[in-house]
């Protein structure tokens, strides 16, 4: 079991601090993992066995009201006879009808820290981040990285000997969801997984969760997106599209089924950031999948968009190393990503290949005239880099970029 080091040096930095940590996460992205990680941790840091009360809320049918007395009154005799502090892990807790109440009033009046886990769609809509502000913290889990691929492979398969490049083409055809690479099955069984993984984060978060109903026209407008990945969408365009396939759907019931599936983690929203107007301009978002397997699942691992599967990789290592992701547009023209950390800002254009200087020139687009603090690149799949020192845009081998990114 490889660590997943950037999160857990997230975690360790709260670690015995007065906020509660809340874990989130697409379903299946290893946030169970990551809170197993938390007990041996605290176990290593000499907390007793005792100390630590893991629960997992997805395991059994717990009653609404029932379980949340248990809960309390664990912790206050806990708190009365030990006179220790208690480390409360509580796994899917979203599943537990009333959580909220019962973690806040823990919070407040037990010594106690506490660590959550689920999804957005069940820890983080507004009743909730306004009942718990300025006590908690959001850790967001995302499948697993290029690096952390590569290391969980280094593991469960030293003794294959093959090259990053050789590596990509699994990263790129299966994914990254970390079960997958511990079932080690082909392509047939890869994508029955990664539909499985689908439909229960379509049922356990974007409809329990999120209150819809419709399952099928949700499993539609996945597909749409699947076969729509990377493009410039709206909640009209959406409708028109699924109309025209004969789904009848309106823009506002689309407008809400997006929302549920991107407050589940299935999906992310990439929004258009204007430069020279230093403003979010919400409209014609991009989406792109918490796993681009389950695009390929969804759509037939046939379809050509080799480039849109490359942008949704790119975005989806950004999130995972902490970078703010947006659509870069400098007047009429738009480029993949301007992406920002701290002082680390990036101006990124994703193509499949690029052939010689002119035509690295073309497919920088805006990147030409794009003035300012950024480092600007274009990521392809041809090996090496260049520099184009006229107009400072740097050619990078995708592969090394998802290495080294810092």
């Amino acid at each position: 079991m490889i660590e997943r080091r950037n999160y857990t040096d997230m975690i360790k930095l709260y670690m015995d601090k007065p906020f509660i940590k809340i874990i989130t996460g697409v379903h299946r992205s290893g946030k169970t993992t990551i809170l197993r990680w938390v007990s041996r941790e605290l176990k290593r840091r000499g907390v007793e066995e005792e100390q630590i009360l893991y629960v997992d809320y997805e395991a059994f049918d717990y009653g609404p009201k029932g379980d949340l007395e248990i809960l309390r009154e664990q912790a206050r005799i806990f708190s009365e006879t030990k006179g220790k502090r208690l480390y409360l892990l509580l796994d899917e807790i979203q599943y537990l009808s009333g959580w909220e109440t019962a973690i806040l009033g823990l919070y407040k009046k037990c010594d106690c820290d506490i660590y959550l886990t689920g999804a957005r769609a069940g820890l983080l809509y507004p009743q909730t981040t306004s009942l718990l502000a300025g006590n908690y913290v959001e850790i967001p889990i995302y499948p697993y990285s290029f690096s952390e691929f590569l290391e969980q492979m280094q593991e469960s398969r030293p003794d294959e000997s093959r090259s990053d490049t050789e590596w990509f083409q699994d990263f790129y055809w299966n994914g990254s969801m970390p079960g997958l690479y511990r079932l080690q099955a082909g392509r047939e069984v890869t994508d029955r997984y990664l539909l499985d993984v689908c439909k229960s984060a379509l049922l356990q978060d974007a409809v329990r969760l999120g209150g819809l109903r419709n399952v099928g026209q949700l499993w539609t407008l996945l597909g749409y997106l699947a076969l729509h990945l990377g493009e410039p969408l709206s909640p009209k365009t959406i409708s028109d599209g699924l109309n025209g396939d004969g789904c009848q759907v309106s823009k506002d019931t689309v407008y809400g089924m997006v929302r549920a599936l991107e407050n589940s983690q299935i999906i992310c929203r990439i929004m258009r950031m204007d430069i020279r107007e230093e403003r979010i301009v919400e409209t014609r978002e991009k989406y792109y999948f918490a796993d681009w397997g389950m695009c390929h699942a969804l759509r037939g691992r046939a379809f050509p968009e080799t480039a849109a599967v490359l942008e949704n990789i790119v975005c989806l290592e950004l999130l995972a190393r902490g970078f703010r992701v947006y659509r870069g547009k400098l007047g009429r023209r738009e480029f993949d990503f301007l992406v920002e950390r701290g002082r680390k800002k990036y101006a990124i254009q994703v193509r499949e290949h690029v052939k010689g200087p002119m035509e690295l020139v073309e497919a920088a687009g805006p990147l030409v005239s794009l003035k300012g603090p950024y480092a600007k690149m274009i990521l392809t799949m041809d090996p090496g880099q260049e520099w184009n020192e006229k107009y400072e845009i740097r050619r990078r081998y995708l592969v090394d970029f998802l290495m080294d990114i810092v």
